[in-house]
């Protein structure tokens, strides 16, 4: 089995925190959009997204979840696809 849990509960470690949760036996994490991404422009989403893409690949962690407000139909099957989706998540929070 393998378990997931959401990012803030290890929000006090910084960059470290996706090591953390690692460190603590999770597989996953719950990767939210409910901080961090109102009000930047399309460059400063996209830096942010990648910088923590590239955090969490490091700890060795999966994505497993992400909460909003979902696009549909779903088109996700392409990492470009589930990022366009994001992005457009993005902007319609917004709005």
């Amino acid at each position: 089995m393998k378990t997931g849990s959401v990012e803030s509960l290890f929000s006090a470690f910084g960059n470290e925190r996706y090591l953390k949760m690692k460190e603590y036996g999770f597989d996953g994490v719950d990767y939210s959009l409910e901080s961090g991404f109102l009000n930047r422009t399309d460059e400063e989403f996209e830096a942010k997204v990648l910088a923590d893409k590239a955090l969490i690949d490091a700890a060795g962690l999966t994505v497993h979840q992400v909460h909003g407000p979902w696009i549909w139909p779903p088109h996700n099957e392409t990492e470009e696809e589930r990022f366009a989706a994001f992005r457009e998540t993005v902007r319609k929070l917004n709005e």
